[in-house]
C-alpha cells in the first residue's frame, strides 16, 4: 500500500513539474513547438492525434525531401517563414528559425538543400560574383534565413577546402599557388637554424654561413634594413617533424631551399617558382579572400569581362601581402593573352 502511495505521489509530482514547465516555458520555445505542429499538420499531413507522431514526422521529412527540387525547397522554406510571428524583430525570428532547424527534421532537410545550392555558388565563383559571396547584403532578408543559409554554406565550403587548417597542414593545390614564394639574396648557404621571425609577423631574418645577415619584409617580399633596437625576434613553436621559422601567429613559414631540397624542388616545379640555391622558401597562410579570388580566376579564365571585374573587386583588394601581387600577375597575364 505504501509503495502504491509513493508511486502515486511520484506521478503527481512529475505531473506538477511538467505543468510548471508549460507555464514557465520560454515563449520562443513555445512558438517553435507550435510551428513544428503546424509543419506536421499542413506540410506533412500528420494528424495531431497520430500515434508515434515524432517518428512519423522524422520519416516523412526524409522521404518528402530526398529528391526535392531546389526551387520547391525554396518555396517550402518561404511557406515556413510565414509561420514566424510578424511582430517579432529580425533577430528574434532568426533565432526561432535556427531552433526550428535543430528541432524539426523537415526544416533541417529543406535548409540543407539550399545550403548545398549555395555551396555550389562558392565552388563556381567568378570575377562577377566573388564580392557578392564574400560581402553579401542581407538588407532585404527580414527573417535572417538567407543569412543562415549563406553562413552555413560558407563554413561548409571552407571546411571542405581545408584552407582553415594550420599552415603546416595547408593544402598545396593549383588554387593555393599564390601563397608560395622564393626569397633570394644570399650567395652562400643559409644556416637553417638562423631563420627567425619578428614577433609582429612582419619580418624574417636569416644568416648565411659566411656571417651575412639579410632581413626581409615578408609581406612585401623585399629586403630591408632595420636599424632599430625595438624589434623582437621570436619564432612560434615549430612541430618536431619540421625545421625552419614559423611566426607566433602561424601565418608564415620559412625554410632554406638547401634543406629538404627534394620537397622544395617538387613544390617549385608544381608552382613554377624560380628555385635557386642559397634561397628561402616562404609560405603565407591562405586568406579566404585570396582563395576565393584564385578560384574565381580559374573559373573565369577565358572571360575578359569577369577577369577585369575580379582584379577591381573589393575581394581582390582585401588580399594581404605578396599573394595579391602574385594573383595580379596571373590575371593581367591572362588579360593580355585574351586581348591579343
Amino acid at each position: 500500500m505504501n509503495t502504491m502511495i509513493s508511486i502515486k505521489n511520484l506521478f503527481l509530482l512529475l505531473l506538477m513539474f511538467n505543468t510548471i514547465n508549460v507555464f514557465t516555458m520560454d515563449p520562443a520555445t513555445k512558438i517553435v513547438k507550435n510551428i513544428c505542429c503546424t509543419i506536421d499538420a499542413d506540410l506533412l499531413k500528420i494528424n495531431k492525434h497520430h500515434c508515434f507522431r515524432s517518428f512519423s514526422s522524422a520519416l516523412l521529412s526524409y522521404y518528402n525531401t530526398i529528391f526535392l527540387p531546389k526551387k520547391t525547397a525554396q518555396q517550402l522554406i518561404q511557406k515556413i517563414e510565414s509561420y514566424l510571428p510578424r511582430n517579432y524583430n529580425r533577430d528574434k525570428k532568426k533565432k526561432i528559425f535556427e531552433e526550428l532547424i535543430e528541432k524539426h527534421w523537415y526544416v533541417h532537410y529543406l535548409i540543407h538543400i539550399l545550403i548545398n545550392k549555395k555551396i555550389k555558388k562558392f565552388e563556381n565563383v567568378k570575377g562577377s560574383t566573388v564580392d557578392l559571396l564574400l560581402f553579401p547584403d542581407f538588407t532585404d532578408d527580414i527573417n535572417g534565413i538567407q543569412e543562415i543559409i549563406h553562413t552555413q554554406a560558407y563554413t561548409s565550403f571552407l571546411n571542405r577546402t581545408g584552407i582553415n587548417n594550420p599552415i603546416v597542414d595547408m593544402p598545396c593545390t593549383e588554387y593555393t599557388d599564390i601563397q608560395f614564394t622564393i626569397l633570394s639574396g644570399h650567395t652562400n648557404a643559409i644556416n637553417s637554424s638562423s631563420l627567425i621571425m619578428s614577433l609582429d609577423s612582419n619580418y624574417l631574418k636569416s644568416q648565411a654561413i659566411n656571417g651575412k645577415t639579410i632581413i626581409w619584409d615578408i609581406n612585401k617580399k623585399e629586403q630591408i634594413q632595420l636599424n632599430d633596437d625595438i624589434t623582437i625576434w621570436a619564432n612560434g613553436e615549430i612541430p618536431s617533424c619540421m625545421s625552419g621559422a614559423l611566426d607566433k601567429e602561424w601565418q608564415f613559414f620559412a625554410i632554406s631551399t638547401d634543406h629538404n631540397a627534394r620537397f622544395i624542388h617538387e613544390l617549385s616545379i608544381k608552382f613554377n617558382l624560380p628555385l635557386k640555391e642559397n634561397s628561402i622558401f616562404l609560405v603565407k597562410k591562405i586568406q579566404t579572400e585570396g582563395y576565393l579570388c584564385r578560384l574565381a580566376l580559374a573559373n573565369s579564365f577565358y572571360n575578359k569581362e569577369d577577369l577585369t571585374t575580379l582584379i577591381n573587386s573589393n575581394s581582390f583588394k582585401a588580399i594581404d601581402g605578396f599573394p595579391q601581387n602574385h594573383l595580379s600577375i596571373k590575371i593581367n597575364t591572362q588579360l593580355t593573352i585574351l586581348s591579343s
